[in-house]
């Protein structure tokens, strides 16, 4: 039960983390600023 929660927790923050990354990548595109990773 508590690592199904877990599970479904750790999934929707990378989901979270990922969006995060996208919309990031979108705003410096826009700019025309890549920043090295």
């Amino acid at each position: 039960m508590f690592a199904d929660k877990f599970e479904l927790f750790d999934t929707l923050l990378t989901m979270r983390v990922r969006n995060l990354d996208g919309a990031i990548d979108k705003a410096q595109r826009r700019r025309g600023v890549t920043l090295p990773r």
